[in-house]
């Protein structure tokens, strides 16, 4: 007999006992009351109380009504018959209505409920569950600080009040607003504190802990560092299988860190998880979707393959794919290289006529940017052919295609890798559509500084005539966008105003060098009056300082070049925000060499400029190759002492490390180029 039969049956006991005339309590309608409670039926068991009339309710009616309406997550009547116990409300009664503020992470009725416990008699005073579910309704609530979670529980350590199921609680608020790797070490000593504690036994909430934990390993797997936390997110699943408590969702998780993590130990890993999910008959979508995410991860072909035989395993098993799953699939192509394959997997989506789900904007963007990152010469075309067709599946009716940032972001990533002409301008009209949809109220879309990032560098790119027109004109667009929305997310940073330097820096026209250094005095003086947080770095000066280096071949040109060059360098030198790095130098000595005639003035400025760099740290191979073959062949002697071969090649390990101790990367290849004689 099932528990619904039983209820009624419970039910209809109650209704022959009362029509022979039977003398029934309050204990006999609550007992069915409780039996509709337990199944979700709360109607019944109002109805059930009501009927009980004239008989008077008590505080374990109440109870048991209220637990069942906090069963069924009616909050409000979970309260209406707490507020009916009144004084009669015990420690448990209140606990089990702070069960249902945690539920559905109702932060501020969790907390006023616990003040009243704490203003009230000793006997309601929260105890460990209160606390717990006080933090669970914080745990629940979204974008809630951890701030309050953690005096919650240092509160708890010092009434020696807590347990795993605490720890685990605080870990999950904390992962809402703290770095990953710091949440993943303090659950890790949690998770050390636990298991030597008396209550390390306590098997559901212990598992809590360890899921927390695991969650912690797949937070920081998300943040690029998968290869750290692969090993013991398997460890501690192997721990968790020993107890006997791991359950597939916990695997899957292992399969996603193996997924982030992107090596090629994650297939024989990935592989061996599912072998084993598939045995105890409880594999999922979701272990399959993720298993192929991980066979897209080694981009080839015979990996795709492999994907595809999963998909028809799934197929065969009757797990049924869902978006997600051919999303995946379609990953696999795409990054394999098989661009033919993935267009006919979408295609097949398309068409009503299969029994398969119809793409989404992620379809869609996944077959775009395969062609977007393709050598293929019409691989633009291709990838605003495909947004076309998304659009006008979005139009037709299926609401999921409907483009979002990454696919507008795509096509435009698209035009701008593409060496045609006029693709900065399509990848800017892009980007102004974008702006059209987003003012119109389709948020979803909003662009960000990242966005027009795209098409500044498609313009500096560009070898357009007119990029640093264009590309200037696209960041005063963003600054008044910027002062007009105050949208943090659109506040135009040292990346931006880099890119629309070089756009100038790159023109290759007349008077690009004066323009170029106007938007630097522009990011200067915004940064003064507060409009924009970033200063000028390394970069951006040396953005002009590159304008000056290939300026055109005029000489009041060449002057005006020198002049800023000369400037754009020494303030570099004395910024308190940034400072020249061994770019910087070397292209401050192609200017020197390009806008001085040859002669002692300019040996002795490019000897300045490498001493500079030698104290700074900064001589690096490109900084040698400046300097070597423009200077005399004795002052260089000089400078670079043994450095320098009788046969004018210099050997990097001899210069001084002192010299060269700032550079990311030192190559160790020695030039063969000779010096001046």
């Amino acid at each position: 007999m099932n528990t619904l039969e039983a209820a009624y049956k419970a039910k209809g006991l109650l209704e022959d006992l009362r029509s022979k005339g039977h003398k029934l309590t309050t204990k006999h309608y609550t007992i069915v009351m409780d039996a509709f409670g337990r199944i979700g039926e709360t109607e019944q068991a109002e109805q059930i109380y009501e009927s009980m009339s004239p008989l008077p309710g008590n505080r374990i009616t109440w109870n048991v009504l209220m637990l069942a309406h906090v069963r069924d997550a009616n909050t409000t009547r979970a309260e209406h018959w707490f507020q009916a116990m009144g004084d009669e409300a015990n420690l448990g009664d209140y606990n089990i209505l702070l069960s249902a503020y945690a539920r559905e992470g109702n932060v501020v009725k969790a907390e006023q409920l616990i003040k009243i416990m704490n203003d009230g008699p000793a006997k309601l005073h929260p105890n460990l569950i209160s606390y717990n579910l006080l933090l669970e309704a914080h745990s629940k609530k979204v974008g809630s600080s951890s701030k309050r979670a953690v005096e919650i529980w240092k509160g708890m350590e010092q009434q020696g009040q807590v347990n795993a199921r605490t720890y685990a609680v605080v870990i999950h608020c904390m992962l809402h607003d703290q770095p990953p790797e710091k949440v993943m070490k303090q659950a890790e000593e949690f998770y050390r504190i636990a298991k030597k504690a008396p209550w390390a036994r306590e098997g559901t909430d212990m598992k809590q802990l360890q899921i927390a934990l695991l969650d912690t390993y797949v937070a920081v797997a998300e943040t690029h560092s998968a290869c750290r936390v692969a090993e013991k997110s398997q460890e501690l699943l192997a721990v968790m299988e020993q107890q006997r408590t791991v359950q597939v969702i916990e695997y899957n998780k292992l399969l996603k860190i193996w997924r982030l993590a992107g090596t090629a130990q994650s297939v024989e890993r990935g592989e061996a998880i599912l072998a084993h999910l598939r045995k105890r008959k409880i594999a999922d979508r979701i272990s399959y979707t993720t298993m192929m995410g991980i066979y897209a991860g080694r981009r080839d072909e015979e990996s795709a393959q492999k994907a595809q035989e999963l998909l028809d395993v799934m197929i065969q098993s009757k797990i049924e794919p869902k978006v997600q799953t051919y999303n995946s699939m379609l990953l696999a192509w795409t990054r394999s290289g098989n661009l033919r394959r993935a267009e006919q997997l979408l295609e097949l989506m398309e068409q009503e006529v299969n029994q398969i789900p119809f793409p989404d904007a992620a379809s869609y963007s996944t077959v775009m940017d395969g062609w977007a990152k393709s050598k293929d010469d019409n691989a633009a075309m291709k990838c605003e052919a495909i947004f076309e067709r998304q659009q006008r599946s979005f139009r037709n009716g299926n609401m999921a295609a409907r483009p979002n940032l990454i696919s507008y972001g795509t096509l435009m990533c698209a035009y701008a890798n593409s060496n045609t002409k006029g693709s900065a301008q399509k990848a800017q009209d892009v980007l102004f559509d974008l702006f059209d949809e987003y003012k119109h109220g389709n948020d979803k879309i909003k662009p960000t500084v990242q966005t027009v990032a795209t098409v500044l560098d498609a313009w500096q790119r560009s070898g357009d005539p007119d990029a640093g027109e264009n590309a200037e004109a696209l960041l005063n667009y963003l600054i008044s966008v910027y002062q007009d929305l105050k949208d943090e997310s659109l506040r135009p940073n040292e990346f931006i105003f880099g890119l629309t330097i070089y756009a100038w820096a790159r023109s290759r026209k007349l008077g690009n060098v004066a323009r170029a250094r106007r938007v630097l005095d522009k990011m200067i003086q915004l940064s003064k009056d507060g409009v924009i947080t970033a200063s000028p770095n390394a970069h951006c000066y040396g953005g002009v300082i590159n304008a000056c280096a290939f300026c055109e071949n005029d000489k009041l040109e060449k002057q005006t070049a020198l002049r800023i060059a000369i400037k754009t360098y020494q303030e570099l030198q004395e910024s308190d925000h940034a400072k020249p790095n061994d770019v910087t130098f070397a292209t401050t000595l192609g200017a020197l060499r390009h806008l001085m005639p040859e002669g002692e003035k300019r040996d002795s400025a490019m000897l300045t400029v490498f001493r500079n760099a030698a104290t700074a740290g900064y001589v690096s191979d490109m900084v040698l190759h400046k300097i070597k073959p423009l200077i005399d062949r004795g002052k260089l002697d000089e400078v670079l002492g043994t450095a320098l071969r009788a046969d004018g090649t210099i050997d990097i390990k001899l210069v001084p490390f002192d010299w060269r101790r700032n550079v990311e990367a030192p190559t160790k290849r020695t030039y063969v180029s000779k010096a001046n004689r």
